[in-house]
């Protein structure tokens, strides 16, 4: 699930009906988001995979937050 911030910004991220929010966890692949989403969910639960096409705050917090854990442990 590793996404390189110097490739393309294309990612995946869960969006879930009930609140609308956008999950803060990007996946590299459509196939990743959905198992992920379908191991969170709860029955009934509903949800869209999004495709992003660009960078995003949640795709740079998430690289940042990781280089902050190598460079600490």
């Amino acid at each position: 699930m590793a996404l390189n911030p110097l490739d393309s910004h294309t990612h995946f991220h869960i969006r879930w009906e009930k609140n609308s929010t956008l999950d803060w966890e990007c996946f590299s692949t459509y196939s990743e988001a959905a198992n992920r989403a379908n191991e969170l969910a709860a029955p009934s639960e509903i949800f869209v995979i999004e495709e992003v096409h660009a960078d995003c705050l949640l795709h740079r917090l998430r690289h940042s937050l990781k280089g902050q854990q190598r460079a600490y442990g």
